[in-house]
């Protein structure tokens, strides 16, 4: 699956290039809370 990271910065606009990235490479959106759930579950490190 392919990945692009992303951080976020107040003005930066970087929630409305996800969005534009989740449409036109059509892989959504996962935020790091997510993401932070998912590795406690499955014992992993952060």
């Amino acid at each position: 699956m392919p990945l692009v990271a992303m951080t976020r910065e107040m003005g930066s606009l970087g929630m409305d290039v996800a969005r534009i990235l989740e449409s036109e490479l059509r892989v959504p959106v996962v935020y790091h809370e997510m993401i932070n759930n998912l590795a406690d579950k499955m014992r992993l490190r952060k």
